[in-house]
């Protein structure tokens, strides 16, 4: 016998999963109406519901696989999803000289959380660009991505000036 289910069991299901992102509706429909690659929103998307490949979380469910939960870009620190994506130094780094080459404005960490976890967008003034803030933010985090993972699976050297332009030639093309 088949049963069905309401889409509203599963909505209540997950606004009391305390691990389900509580962002507001209004936050909701620009994540899914904002012009970004699938690639870029599952990555976000991930990391919205703590699911991201770092090896915090991959420790955790493979300890034989991955032995230790750190960064493997060699910092010693624990590679949480902050980490992973923006905090580890070698990787704010590229947020920073990226961010500050096409804004003109100061960058820190806590502006870079602000926008890719309560999804609340710099009001930063791009006259000079025809980028938004979340299209900077976006393609910064996939040329983070794409670099980590390359060092990682490929042993390509983590070098922050080559990423830099790469990134940069990646927005160029946005």
């Amino acid at each position: 016998m088949v049963t069905f289910v309401s889409i509203s069991f599963y909505i209540t299901a997950a606004l009391e999963d305390s691990t389900y992102p509580s962002l507001a509706t209004s936050k909701w429909s620009f994540f899914w109406k904002s012009r970004i690659s699938p690639v870029v929103r599952t990555i976000w998307w991930r990391a919205l519901h703590g699911k991201l490949s770092c090896r915090s979380n991959l420790h955790h469910i493979l300890p034989a696989r991955f032995d230790s939960p750190l960064c493997v870009l060699g910092n010693l620190a624990l590679d949480t999803g902050n980490h992973f994506l923006f905090s580890c130094p070698y990787k704010w780094h590229i947020w920073q000289q990226v961010l500050q080459d096409c804004t003109f404005s100061i960058i820190t960490q806590a502006i870079i959380f602000d926008a890719l976890f309560n999804l609340s967008m710099p009001p930063w003034i791009l006259s000079h660009s025809p980028l938004s803030p979340m299209q900077l933010i976006t393609g910064v985090l996939v040329g983070v991505w794409k670099s980590h993972w390359l060092h990682v699976l490929s042993a390509v050297p983590f070098l922050s000036t080559n990423i830099i332009d790469s990134t940069h030639k990646l927005l160029i093309n946005f």
